[in-house]
């Protein structure tokens, strides 16, 4: 049985209840997927906290690789326009959220951010 590593995200059991209010046992799986990625050069299957974190960093230090980069990218874009209501097109978003992580901006708000909350 699968489980998340990041939210502890597992198996859900329960019932089915027909028309007739009938019941019957029932399982939901979550829909969890495995993830290969490469750190320090290497594949992985799985991911430590730590080596998650050691990724984030790089991304907002720059000086990550240019598909962690990109990936950071369009969610940090998506959210930017979420956040404007949809005003901005999604490639002002994203150069939005690339001059936030080239400049540095987004690595200051983001100590900020975990001085806030320690």
């Amino acid at each position: 049985m699968a489980k998340c590593a990041v939210c502890g995200k597992g198996v859900h059991f329960g019932n089915n209840v027909s028309h007739s209010h009938r019941r019957s046992n029932r399982i939901w799986n979550s829909n969890i997927r495995r993830v290969k990625c490469k750190v320090d050069g290497t594949p992985k299957n799985k991911l430590t906290e730590e080596e998650a974190a050691q990724i984030f960093d790089s991304v907002l230090e720059n000086r990550a690789l240019p598909a962690q980069k990109n990936i950071v990218l369009a969610n940090a874009a998506f959210g930017i326009q979420v956040l404007e209501r949809g005003e901005k097109s999604i490639e002002e978003c994203i150069a939005i959220a690339r001059e936030s992580i080239d400049s540095g901006a987004a690595l200051r708000t983001f100590k900020k951010f975990v001085e806030l909350n320690s």
